[in-house]
């Protein structure tokens, strides 16, 4: 929740998405989430291998320092 992320100060959001899951990468998108590139075979479903696209949201004011 929003609270839990403001409460210990959270500044970047991680997470992995199913490459062929569309729907829910154009949702993350939506919300501000940027591609940071895919994670080949990144699980065994099913007997086959699943490529994930890794994805970000950073969430620091835009005139913060690193």
């Amino acid at each position: 929740s929003l609270r839990l992320i403001t409460a210990n100060e959270i500044e970047i959001l991680n997470l992995e998405v199913r490459k062929d899951n569309i729907n829910a990468i154009h949702l993350y998108e939506k919300f501000g989430f940027k591609s940071i590139g895919i994670s080949p075979a990144f699980f065994k479903i099913d007997g086959e291998y699943v490529d994930f696209e890794l994805m970000y949201l950073d969430l620091r004011p835009l005139n913060s320092d690193f």
